[in-house]
């Protein structure tokens, strides 16, 4: 996948994808949404316009089938609150949810506090590589 200066979760993916875990990545679509389908393994994966690698095939999947989500992020801080690029996709996706939403992030942007706005949605709990 890519290191756009967020946490490279591709081996976390690749391994539990291996174990057998359903793994389920995020498609960017035009309207500003996120559509979901399920991992194949890397070689079913392009890269989107935003440098982003995505599911070329798969099955799609409600938001309603997930049991958790995990959220890369430039920086959170500790009430969840992301740094992102800004586009809203995961804002709107997670607004709409109500399963646990994990934020990965390094552990040195992990913050007090970030600026957020009355759309920005904070995720459950945030985990760094220092997390135990």
């Amino acid at each position: 996948m890519e290191d756009r200066g967020e946490v490279d979760l591709a081996p976390f993916v690749e391994h539990q994808w291996r174990a057998g875990t359903r793994i389920v990545l995020p498609v960017m679509q035009p309207n500003g949404r996120l559509e979901h389908r399920e991992f194949k393994g890397r070689a079913h994966l392009v890269t989107n316009r935003w440098g982003v690698s995505e599911p070329l095939t798969g099955a799609l999947v409600l938001p309603s089938e997930l049991d958790c989500v995990i959220v890369p992020g430039l920086a959170f801080d500790k009430r969840g609150y992301r740094l992102g690029y800004g586009k809203g996709f995961y804002d709107r996706f997670l607004a709409d949810l109500n399963v646990p939403t994990i934020g990965v992030c390094f552990s040195q942007f992990l913050l007090d506090e970030l600026p957020f706005d009355a759309y920005d949605v904070p995720v459950s709990s945030v985990v760094t590589e220092r997390s135990t």
